[in-house]
């Protein structure tokens, strides 16, 4: 299991010494990196045995983004923190292209400062097939507040790679990271005999399924989306797994080698002399 290096890594602890100094009236929502980490630690403390065995996978964080309603709630939060922590407020100029609403970057004695994103309410995401709310009511530091919930933080470090560009194996960890939460999602779901497995069961098969996301995180990044689905679980359902998932993985295994195959033909075709 690895995080990411260079600067001050975001805690557990860090993020919950934040939250418990925020003031009650003020609405908040974690998404990114920090999503992530909450997720971990939940489902670390049930299943302790799949992160012990984890590799090539990153849960680490350098920032912290927070959704909240308008500026005045981040000048009310900035007010909370300054007796702790020295806090600079930076606002983006009209130039920037950027959904934040303010960048604060915190002093805590432990090398580089933290840096929050605020980002404005309406970058909260919206449900995704009407499947699951992708906010997560949850609680910490006394204090109730969302969270992106497990499949939207899959979602979202997928678009890190495939549609904001960032590439390398630090962001593919971090996909394989948030696949691991799918996969404990999922595990967990079926160890409860809860119907609703099948519904992450589909959405993980179609993002694998689909071409320019799952072949795309194969082929370009290295990275099997359908390692996101505990296959060999004992509490899928027979004929769910003859009916339903043989028949998805088959069309997914004829796409995939239909489409290498292409890959193939191209590449030769380009290696052949001009006439």
């Amino acid at each position: 299991m690895a995080d990411i290096n260079g600067g001050t890594a975001i805690t557990m602890t860090i993020l919950k010494d934040l939250v418990g100094a925020l003031p009650a009236d003020v609405e908040l929502t974690m998404v990114g990196g920090q999503a992530m980490l909450i997720w971990q630690g939940y489902f670390q403390a049930i299943y302790p045995e799949a992160f012990e065995n984890a590799v090539d996978v990153a849960f680490g964080t350098q920032d912290i983004d927070f959704v909240v309603k308008d500026f005045k709630a981040v000048e009310a939060i900035v007010d909370a923190w300054r007796p702790r922590v020295a806090a600079t407020v930076r606002r983006p100029d009209p130039d920037h292209a950027t959904p934040n609403i303010a960048v604060i970057e915190i002093d805590i004695g432990e090398g580089e400062p933290i840096i929050i994103d605020f980002l404005d309410a309406w970058a909260k995401p919206n449900r995704i097939k009407n499947w699951y709310p992708d906010l997560v009511p949850i609680e910490m530091s006394n204090r109730e507040l969302k969270v992106l919930g497990v499949r939207a933080v899959l979602l979202s470090k997928i678009a890190n790679m495939l549609v904001v560009g960032r590439h390398g194996e630090v962001y593919a960890k971090q996909v394989r990271g948030a696949m691991l939460l799918l996969r404990l999602f999922i595990t967990k779901q079926l160890d409860d005999g809860d119907r609703l497995a099948y519904r992450n069961l589909l959405f993980a098969l179609e993002l694998a399924m689909a071409p320019r996301i799952g072949s795309a995180m194969l082929f370009k990044h290295g990275v099997e989306l359908l390692d996101s689905i505990p296959l060999n679980h004992q509490g899928i359902d027979s004929r769910y797994r003859e009916r339903t998932l043989k028949p998805a993985l088959d069309r997914i295994a004829d796409k995939r080698r239909t489409l290498h195959e292409r890959m193939a033909q191209s590449r030769q075709r380009s290696t052949l002399p001009a006439k």
